[in-house]
């Protein structure tokens, strides 16, 4: 999807300046406003790692575009990245535009705006004074799980690891970045600085950082739609006493930890609550999230009946084995006998 305009050297080489000049040419000459809006989120995605500015990109044909730009209805999960640019009654007209009513917005958006606020002003902040710039060195994985490495010069070394691996997961949520048709920025690997002061590494089993559950910023309409339709997509008031309870004791928010235990788990699949209450105390009890217990139990499930499918099948050949008559057990004992081997119809005593 990348253009010779804006493929992925330009957005993270340029300067402001250049950047600023080609997509305003771009924006009059294509008019592909779901490929710039994305572009535009990944220039803020650079702004919150890096020590330069690039806070408010382009703000005014962003602004217009969200508030008359219909095409930007194909991809309405764009818009959160973007609240800052508007005013309150300004938000109010954009979010019905892409969701159709408040409701559909904030049941749809939860856990991109818990992200957005856990990273602050990150990605509208300026320009930071540090002692010494630094070097981003990362890993992702393509859609096809091939590992590949990407590097951004001058970030801020200051900033935490979590903030690090928040921002770099919103990358993998834009589908603009390609090679040979694979999308590049798939799944976050590894981050490290030049300075070879490591960042995180989700190879690794003591790694501790929490990936948000993000919808991808190209997600339909029409699968938006299921969402504000479901049934339930939400903890039941027992459950979310409990994770209260619990996040309390960890000294962390209700919010964190429901997003850590629950996020992107399919409420459908587990419609008996108390079920889902043992799913969730084994989830704190090994500080896992749902899901994963979810998938090991499968597998646990899987191993015991093919242990099970094993053990029938050698009954069965043992059931199906021809008996021997009294003469040819005689004949196969003396044969046995000669060879030196031992009378295995005989209990040792």
């Amino acid at each position: 999807m990348e253009t010779t305009v804006f493929g992925q050297a330009t957005l993270f080489r340029s300067g402001r300046m250049n950047l600023e000049k080609k997509f305003i040419k771009a924006a009059k000459e294509t008019q592909d406003t779901v490929f710039l809006t994305q572009c535009a989120i990944a220039i803020m995605i650079r702004n919150g790692l890096s020590v330069e500015d690039f806070s408010y990109f382009c703000k005014d044909i962003i602004r217009e575009w969200f508030l008359t730009d219909d095409s930007l209805k194909e991809i309405p999960m764009s818009c959160i990245y973007f609240r800052a640019y508007f005013s309150d009654e300004e938000w109010a007209i954009v979010t019905k535009r892409m969701f159709g009513s408040e409701k559909a917005f904030l049941t749809c958006t939860e856990y991109e705006r818990i992200h957005i606020d856990k990273l602050g002003n990150l990605l509208i902040s300026g320009s930071h004074e540090v002692p010494q710039r630094s070097k981003l060195v990362s890993f992702f994985k393509d859609e096809n799980g091939k590992r590949h490495g990407w590097n951004l010069s001058n970030v801020n070394p200051q900033l935490t690891n979590q903030q690090y691996y928040d921002l770099l997961t919103i990358l993998t949520k834009l589908d603009i970045f390609e090679k040979d048709g694979v999308r590049r920025f798939a799944e976050v690997v590894k981050a490290d600085t030049l300075t070879e002061k490591p960042r995180f590494n989700n190879t690794k089993e003591e790694q501790t950082l929490k990936a948000a559950p993000l919808r991808s910023i190209v997600t339909k309409p029409t699968e938006l739609s299921k969402v504000t339709q479901t049934p339930q997509n939400r903890p039941s008031a027992l459950i979310e006493a409990v994770i209260n309870r619990a996040a309390e004791s960890r000294k962390q928010t209700p919010q964190e930890l429901e997003i850590f235990l629950l996020g992107g788990f399919d409420y459908s699949s587990v419609p008996d609550e108390n079920e889902l209450l043992t799913l969730v105390n084994q989830a704190l009890a090994e500080n896992k999230p749902v899901t994963v217990i979810q998938k090991e139990q499968k597998q646990i499930g899987k191993a015991n009946k093919s242990n099970k499918k094993t053990r029938k099948d050698r009954e069965k050949s043992k059931k199906n084995r021809p008996q021997l008559t009294k003469e040819q057990r005689a004949f196969q004992n003396r044969v046995n006998k000669a060879l030196g081997k031992k009378n295995r119809s005989k209990k040792r005593r």
